[in-house]
């Protein structure tokens, strides 16, 4: 049932998923759906079948061609279903650093132009979202979400699904875990959680509410992008990654202290000539050899303050050479102290 204004019953939009299973669903057409077949019921039809037939045909004539992309990472799987916490959608973009592709999802209005965004130049008042790491985080809350059936099944009954319906719920959803992105409907973000949509038409045939999965997150400006901080590493729906450029920094400072104690190499100099970089460019490095092991663990488990970036360590941040006054000053899951 909707409003005037097109709203479900539930105050909210239908999603675009939600109408295609709508228009698409068989049962409406005296049909019976069972995996990739129907069957014929024992229920009347409210639509004849030319109109059904029909119906189906333009959903195919329309349908978008498949992505000719090498791979599901190469994709933006998010595409169309993130929007910050004025509404605004974020959009997929892209650059290229030293050969290598970086995807993001940012966020365009009026005042934010393709160039500005293809630039890298995004605007402060933008989201610049590292792609992979929010779909990895969106993915496993859903996965952690379907392997919960008690918070499963209260989600359920909040969005007031019955009650003889929801063990053909929890066992549809561990059938589709192998794709939890697909399920998803939209993402709304906000400076303390992030809010994920599971649209329930595709588990429950007629079904067109949606499950509202709340994940605690706190998400702070680093530079022109934003991360995730993520509270709490108890679980896999909450676990931060460790940043690879990073962990790379920090071994190979101590890969080129060691050359140097061990004699393999003379001078910064060397190992400069060796590696194809600037003599400056070691000198600037090798003193993160000597960073405090608490603080090389907490890089390698991704609990770092989120700030920590291997341009702060090496550009904004003089380490002090006390471990103590180390850990005071690279405080994990907390912004840079000082």
């Amino acid at each position: 049932n909707t409003d005037k204004n097109g709203k479900s019953s539930g105050g909210r939009p239908f999603g675009r998923g939600s109408l295609y299973h709508l228009v698409s669903n068989p049962i409406y057409a005296g049909r019976v759906p069972h995996k990739d077949e129907s069957f014929e019921g024992q229920h009347e039809a409210i639509i004849d079948s030319g109109t059904w037939e029909a119906v189906q045909k333009q959903l195919a004539a329309q349908a978008p061609p498949p992505s000719r992309t090498d791979s599901p990472r190469g994709s933006s799987p998010l595409r169309g279903k993130l929007f910050d916490e004025s509404g605004v959608r974020l959009t997929p973009s892209h650059t290229v650093k030293s050969g290598k592709r970086y995807r993001y999802y940012v966020s365009r209005n009026e005042t934010n132009t393709a160039a500005e965004f293809s630039s890298g130049d995004t605007p402060k008042s933008a989201w610049r979202l590292p792609a992979r790491e929010i779909e990895r985080f969106v993915e496993q809350a859903v996965l952690e979400l379907f392997r919960n059936p008690e918070q499963l099944a209260r989600l359920a009954r909040s969005a007031r699904v019955c009650r003889n319906r929801l063990p053909a719920l929890l066992e549809r959803a561990h059938s589709r875990a192998h794709e939890p992105l697909s399920l998803v409907e939209r993402i709304e973000l906000a400076s303390d959680e992030i809010t994920i949509e599971i649209g329930l038409a595709p588990l429950l045939s007629g079904q067109l509410q949606s499950l509202r999965l709340a994940v605690p997150a706190r998400i702070r400006r680093r530079g022109v992008e934003q991360k995730l901080v993520i509270p709490g590493a108890g679980s896999s729906a909450t676990t931060r990654t460790a940043d690879p450029t990073l962990l790379r920094l920090v071994a190979r400072s101590r890969h080129w202290f060691e050359a140097i104690a061990s004699g393999r190499f003379a001078s910064f100099k060397e190992i400069a000539e060796a590696e194809g970089v600037s003599e400056q460019f070691v000198s600037n490095r090798i003193s993160l050899a000597f960073l405090a092991p608490q603080i090389v663990e907490n890089i390698s488990a991704g609990s770092q303050p989120a700030d920590l970036t291997a341009d702060a360590l090496v550009k904004r941040i003089e380490i002090p050479l006390s471990w103590s006054e180390q850990m005071a000053l690279l405080q994990p899951d907390g912004s840079l102290q000082g």
